[in-house]
């Protein structure tokens, strides 16, 4: 009871926020926000301003990760939110050199009760939001500790590593640790969603390479950074995901607009061709495309890496681990014998003999019938 009580609190002040950027749409016919939004709406402010644009200033204002994470889950399905994707080509820029605390977790507030909005939301109101939840979840591990985080984005990194057109940025693992994540860059980098000519062929050309050579993608990234040279590169993304033959299937049928994205993967691969297309407004993204269809028809990944484990980031924040052994499996035929019942009577302890078996059974005979 109390927790309900708790939980009702924060969603009318959720709510509230809402109402004071005149955004309530966002929650309006959703049975888990009836109440709190009807009460909301005597704090509403109207404004003139686009509804993309209200929305970003309520998440601005807010300046929650887990918000941003789950509002982000969310609007990756086209079936609950429409078409059109929230994008502000506004944002402010930042310039990035040598070592840079990129990232903290000290916004993260009120992590269960997101996870019981989003799960009571995925529940009563919007079901097909229930594969999200599961990559909120581990999202919200991602941004609970910075050294996770890291990992994922070593891992990123090193499936960029090579790629034309792609700048150089490393994780500072001496610096990052819980709290935050510190960046290493060699080069200074604009922070930036507005991007030259040659930058936006740069972007689609590192989204293309990764999607048919390395057989991943990442489906949101908030910025991108830009080097003197015009090479770009992309970090605070939301996770990385695997490419099989299914999804190049729906990309090469998406593209030719013959189908709409069902499932979770197709969603995220969708909202990032979208987001795509707004980053590089003067690239016809679906012929960059459909041309790497053509040249790789049945890629297979190209030098990816293994992703790092937790003792690999133990290791690269000082910790002095023993050398991890190779798992060796044993021999089938070495085993087979214990699935064999009757392999006790095989061994030649266990053989009956006729003197040492049968002589002490006949004096326990003897002695029962002759006293008893």
């Amino acid at each position: 009871m109390k927790i309900d009580i708790l939980q009702f609190i924060k969603k009318l002040n959720l709510a509230i926020s809402l109402a004071e950027h005149d955004s309530l749409f966002v929650v309006s016919g959703l049975k888990s926000f009836a109440l709190p939004a009807r009460l909301a709406a005597l704090f509403r402010i109207p404004s003139d301003a686009t509804p993309a644009e209200r929305v970003s200033s309520f998440l601005n204002a807010e300046d929650n990760p887990l918000l941003y994470a789950a509002f982000d889950e969310i609007t990756a399905r086209s079936d609950v939110v429409g078409s059109e994707i929230l994008f502000d080509e506004n944002r402010e820029e930042r310039i990035f050199n040598g070592d840079v605390v990129f990232k903290t977790s000290e916004k993260l507030a009120d992590d269960d009760f997101f996870i019981r909005l989003f799960g009571e939301i995925a529940d009563v109101d919007l079901p097909q939001l229930k594969p999200q939840l599961q990559t909120f979840l581990k999202r919200l591990d991602l941004l609970r500790d910075m050294r996770f985080y890291g990992a994922e984005l070593e891992t990123f990194f090193e499936y960029t590593d090579g790629l034309p057109g792609c700048c150089s940025v490393s994780v500072d693992w001496a610096q990052t640790d819980k709290p935050k994540l510190c960046l290493y860059f060699p080069e200074p980098v604009v922070y930036t969603r507005q991007l030259s000519l040659a930058a936006q062929e740069n972007l689609l050309n590192l989204f293309a390479s990764l999607f048919f050579e390395r057989s991943v993608f990442v489906s949101y990234f908030d910025a991108v950074a830009v080097d003197e040279n015009d090479k770009v590169n992309v970090m605070d993304f939301d996770y990385i995901y695997p490419v099989d033959s299914v999804l190049r299937r729906f990309l090469s049928e998406y593209l030719g607009e013959e189908c709409e994205p069902r499932g979770l993967m197709e969603h995220k691969l969708a909202r990032v061709i979208k987001l795509l297309r707004l980053y590089c407004p003067a690239q016809d993204v679906n012929a960059v495309l459909l041309g790497r269809l053509e040249q790789y028809p049945r890629s297979q990944p190209q030098n990816a890496p293994v992703r790092s484990g937790l003792m690999d980031i133990y290791s690269k924040q000082g910790l002095v681990l023993s050398p991890r052994s190779e798992l060796t499996e044993p021999n089938p035929e070495s085993l087979a014998y214990l699935l064999d019942k009757n392999r006790f009577k095989k061994d030649p302890q266990f053989k009956k003999s006729s003197i040492f078996y049968y002589l002490p059974l006949l004096v326990v005979i003897y002695i029962l019938l002759k006293f008893f």
